[in-house]
């Protein structure tokens, strides 16, 4: 089974100003007898916050602290 990575987007919402971390999940799809990892087009909101630095603290807590340098198991923007 291949790895696959994380993506995580962290946008601003215009109607109260909080930052809303999204995760685009992962689905595990057989293919001819074989597991293949391919990710979903959907997004799901994980996490609210009033503050970036606050959206920023969670992301790092839960993918490390090193999860906005180049990583190859997780990619995290900010929209």
């Amino acid at each position: 089974m291949t790895s696959w990575r994380i993506k995580i987007d962290i946008t601003q919402r215009a109607s109260d100003n909080s930052y809303v971390v999204w995760e685009r999940l992962p689905a595990t799809v057989l293919e001819g007898g074989t597991e293949k990892n391919w990710t979903l087009k959907r997004w799901v909101s994980i996490a609210v916050f009033r503050t970036k630095s606050k959206a920023t603290n969670y992301c790092t807590k839960r993918f490390g602290r090193n999860c906005f340098k180049e990583n190859e198991a997780v990619t995290i923007v900010f929209v």
